[in-house]
């Protein structure tokens, strides 16, 4: 699969868009390259056939693995591979990982003109007057371990190699081909007999790890994180990394003891502080003929929404309940991942509206739990732009179609609930809300527009406004 990127100000891939960073008090821009998951990690796999739910799972905890781009010359030279994550990216550095956030607020401001575009192209109208795309702003920070030896392509150790390659338009002007990916970085020898690993986990997960060999002295490890100022540690022993972009929280390490025969032990190190932003560790004594693993985990949790795909996929909607399930809609062609008793367990057209259940797993780093999740969708086109958790705990969603979305899907609604309201303009786009079991075993889909007018209805926005003890109305926005 070829990835087009260029750095520069100009987009020349459908699915990059350039981001603002902040570092050490100045603006850097890098591209953006989107991904479709939930917290997750992108993928550049593809499969020729649709896998059952074990082997989508299977793949997703192996194949689809992050993938450190290396630079042969599509970068600055000071970048010696490169990946793109949700919500941020990340750049191997000789001094250091260079690890950029976005801001979430900023998403905004692109989900609004992303919508106006997508409306305009579906009713064949020029994008022109919508202006540029915006800029999505972050902040960058890297771990730079004090006195430690900096890296070269020749000392960092590489593995995982994809079976892919990406083409660039390259940092100077000219086409770079067969870059290749890596699911695994070694930073060789940070400190003598010191290496730090950077990789994606049987979950899918990108972890990072201090890998303190034996007779190494880990208490040597200082690492400043530079762009960051007035580190601090939380009463969980976490650290926070106070950002321009909002404070970002690291779960304590896990750490643990290898001998010869892969025997894990596990061993209790903390975190110190020094100065405004330098960090090192409280290393128990232990025995020196065994490795240390000292694991701060990078990502708190992540999971796959879809399995591949060749199809653009959107995420479009997220909400989280009381008791801290998450919801998620959008719009997938294919290769969802269903869970056992969907109400529409495949896609029925060229985009379908998808919608799952999600809970955060208990242990920070392991893979999040998916709990259900189904396609609805007509024979055409159906896209989700909004979802809502209303007052009495069901899941509204609203956005629009191009096919017949008017039904009742799996059990729970009665068959004449909701009246069914149509333009006269039926084979063009239609607006449609959707009101689904939070348990998802059914849902509640009608088309809704003016009854005796030609239009192209969309809706954006819907809310639950309470009238006084279980009543509500529902109000969507278009």
């Amino acid at each position: 699969m070829n990835n087009i990127l260029r750095l520069s100000d100009k987009l020349v891939s459908k699915h990059t868009r350039m981001g603002n960073f902040t570092f050490k008090g100045k603006t850097i821009c890098l591209a953006l390259a989107w991904s479709f998951v939930l917290g997750s990690l992108p993928t550049f796999a593809q499969t020729k056939a649709k896998p059952n739910q074990a082997e989508a799972e299977k793949l997703i905890n192996s194949a689809n693995a992050i993938s450190f781009i290396e630079n042969k010359g599509q970068w600055p030279s000071g970048i010696l591979f490169h990946v793109d994550v949700p919500g941020g990216q990340m750049s191997v550095t000789p001094e250091g990982m260079l690890m950029g956030q976005y801001d979430a607020s900023s998403f905004a401001a692109v989900e609004a003109y992303d919508m106006k575009r997508e409306q305009a192209m579906a009713k064949g109208k020029s994008t022109k007057d919508l202006g540029p795309a915006p800029y999505i702003k972050g902040h960058a920070w890297r771990f730079n371990f004090i006195g430690g030896s900096k890296a070269t392509p020749e000392t960092i150790e590489k593995g995982g190699q994809s079976n892919e390659y990406f083409n660039f338009l390259g940092f100077n002007g000219k086409d770079v081909s067969t870059a290749f990916g890596y699911n695994r970085i070694i930073y060789k020898n940070v400190y003598k007999n010191i290496d730090v690993k950077y990789y994606t986990s049987a979950s899918g997960a990108l972890e990072n790890d201090v890998i303190v060999k034996p007779g190494a002295d880990g208490k040597q490890v200082r690492i400043a994180i530079d762009g960051i100022e007035n580190l601090r540690m939380n009463d969980k022993g976490e650290l926070v990394l106070p950002t321009s972009v909002g404070d970002i929280t690291v779960t304590r390490p896990i750490s643990y003891l290898l001998d010869t025969a892969g025997n894990r032990t596990d061993i209790d190190v903390k975190y110190v502080l020094t100065g405004k932003n330098t960090l090192s560790f409280n290393i128990p004594a232990y025995d020196k003929t065994k490795t240390l693993v000292i694991d701060p985990i990078v990502m708190r949790w992540a999971t796959w929404v879809t399995n591949n795909s060749s199809a653009d996929g959107h995420n479009h909607g997220i909400d989280v309940d009381a008791s801290g399930y998450i919801y998620v809609t959008g719009k997938a062609a294919q290769n969802l991942i269903v869970t056992a008793g969907a109400f529409q367990a495949s896609d029925s057209g060229s985009f379908n509206v998808f919608v799952g259940k999600y809970q955060e797993p208990a242990t920070p780093g392991q893979p999040g739990v998916r709990v259900w999740q189904t396609y609805f969708g007509s024979t055409s086109t159906d896209i989700p732009y909004v979802l809502t958790i209303g007052v009495d705990g069901y899941l509204y969603i609203a956005g629009t179609t191009s096919g017949n979305l008017h039904e009742n899907y799996g059990t729970g609604f009665a068959a004449g609930t909701w009246t069914q309201r149509i333009c006269n303009d039926v084979i063009h786009q239609q607006a449609f809300i959707a009101k689904v079991s939070p348990a998802g075993t059914g849902a509640l889909v009608r088309e809704i527009g003016p009854a005796n007018l030609d239009c192209e209805p969309a809706l954006f926005d819907v809310r639950t406004l309470s009238t006084g003890g279980s009543n509500f109305d529902l109000v969507a926005v278009g």
